[in-house]
């Protein structure tokens, strides 16, 4: 399970949090994607989710982006969706 806290701290840099559909979340500064369980502090929010694309890849294309995915940490890495 992967949680996403947005909030005051966290290693990502909020630039802009855009609604598709709904009540839209709360503007936030800052982002933290974890691994471990997490807590929201007063006014933030947090998002649980799971990595998956088996049901929309076959096992050669999973092996594909298995090998060319990188970690999040990575100095390359400035941008998310």
């Amino acid at each position: 399970m992967t949680w996403f806290v947005g909030g005051k701290i966290g290693s990502w840099r909020a630039v802009r949090v855009d609604p598709v559909v709904g009540i839209p979340l709360a503007r936030i500064s800052r982002l933290e994607i974890t691994e471990r369980e997490a807590q929201p502090h007063a006014g933030d929010w947090v998002l649980k989710g799971v990595m998956s694309f088996e049901r929309y890849a076959t096992r050669a294309e999973r092996s594909l982006l298995e090998a060319r995915e990188g970690s999040l940490g990575r100095p390359s890495a400035t941008r998310a969706a």
